[in-house]
């Protein structure tokens, strides 16, 4: 795991997302949280860190998870408003909190209204970041909001 990681956030090894998003398709199926009605929701990079990586990790991960559970990737519900300093370089927990408070917005309420949302990021590190995607898309008023993501550092 640590390795395909490693690949996908750092050398660009793209093809290192689809096995990845393939143990999470399974723990999600085996959890029972893959219900008909769920889209699943990456993560959203800052557009400035999105070109200098030339993907987004997250997206490509629930791209593959999404097609291995049979229910549909939406990428355009959450974005992200400005860029930040990377999670991982920051130690602190609370620091972590303030670096991406207030960074995500909602863009489209009815893709995730009454449906279950599958929130995915490919390495949490504090849960500062899903806790802020969290709370972005609860103005939705989702059924449900699982966040999940590959790892943790």
């Amino acid at each position: 795991m640590r390795e395909l990681i490693l690949a996908l956030k750092f050398r660009s090894a793209r093809a290192a997302a689809e096995p990845l998003a393939r143990i999470l398709a399974q723990y999600l199926r085996e959890l029972g949280a893959a219900p008909p009605d769920a889209i699943v929701v990456p993560l959203p990079l800052s557009r400035k860190r999105e070109r200098e990586r030339g993907f987004n990790q997250a997206e490509l991960i629930a791209r593959f998870a999404g097609t291995a559970l049979g229910i549909p990737l939406v990428t355009n519900a959450l974005t992200r408003t400005r860029d930040t300093k990377p999670q991982s370089d920051i130690r602190d927990h609370r620091e972590r909190a303030r670096n991406v408070r207030g960074v995500f917005s909602l863009t489209d309420a009815a893709l995730v209204r009454g449906r279950t949302v599958i929130l995915i990021d490919d390495v949490r590190t504090s849960g500062a970041t899903l806790a802020e995607a969290v709370g972005a898309l609860r103005i939705a008023r989702p059924q449900r909001i699982i966040g999940v993501a590959v790892a943790r550092a």
